[in-house]
């Protein structure tokens, strides 16, 4: 039995973050990463996992998922798993990892941004990327408002152009959620004027989405249990400073 593991970076590299505070007192999300293995004109399921998110005035908590891929002769099955919780401050610069989401969970793990090595990655990073982008954009194109889980949105396609490598985007805007942080593209939101919330990339022949991206909306109020953890997690960040 083959066992790959997979730690997922923060959305494959691909998602950075609005550098400007958000205008919103506390942000519950999910992000939702799903792929597909095209072979032979037939989209199979890769994976379709999700991790929460939460926000409040500098602070976040990140879930990391893990996929484990088991292979024998005859049968693939993918497992989603949590990994670990990130709190991230970004004030100070310090993350803490945490097993589990509660307030009387202990610290895993603490280091500076500095210090965020390959192996601790995972989750939403928070931070914006300070590396220049290579990818550009042409043929940015308005299709019609639609709705996306009941919420008013815009659709756009576009060219996104890597180091040479095209690829055709589906993308959908969110005016709804103008002021928040998380975001896809951010670069095209300017554009647009309202932050990209889902993106779907598609193969060579434009004939199957081969990754989807969406940032799902839960909340704009903390549930009590999130707030206590919040209110734990700050005070290990006095008691346990990172050296």
């Amino acid at each position: 039995m083959n066992i790959l593991l997979l730690i997922l970076y923060p959305l494959l590299l691909l998602i950075s973050c609005k550098s400007q505070e958000s205008n919103m007192p506390e942000e519950c999300l999910r992000n939702h990463f799903t792929a597909y293995n095209v072979f032979k004109n037939e989209a199979k399921l890769d994976f379709d996992m999700s991790e929460d998110l939460w926000y409040q005035d500098s602070v976040g908590i990140t879930q990391v998922c893990i996929i484990t891929d088991m292979q024998t002769e005859s049968i693939d099955t993918t497992f989603v798993r949590t990994l670990k919780y990130k709190f991230i401050d970004m004030r100070k610069n310090w993350i803490y990892e945490y097993q589990n989401l509660s307030d009387t969970a202990a610290i895993a793990a603490k280091y500076a941004k500095a210090d965020n090595v390959e192996r601790r990655l995972g989750g939403w990073s928070f931070f914006q990327s300070k590396r220049k982008s290579t990818l550009t954009i042409d043929s940015l194109r308005f299709i019609c408002d639609t709705t996306l889980r009941g919420v008013p949105t815009k659709k756009y396609t576009f060219i996104q152009n890597n180091n040479g490598f095209r690829t055709f985007v589906e993308a959908f805007a969110c005016c709804d959620r103008k002021g928040t942080r998380f975001q896809y593209d951010p670069v095209i939101g300017i554009a647009i004027g309202c932050p990209i919330v889902k993106t779907t990339y598609f193969t060579d022949d434009r004939r199957f989405g081969q990754t989807i991206r969406e940032i799902e909306h839960l909340s704009n109020v903390f549930p009590d249990s999130i707030k206590k953890v919040f209110a734990a997690w700050k005070q290990n960040v006095l008691k346990n400073p990172v050296e």
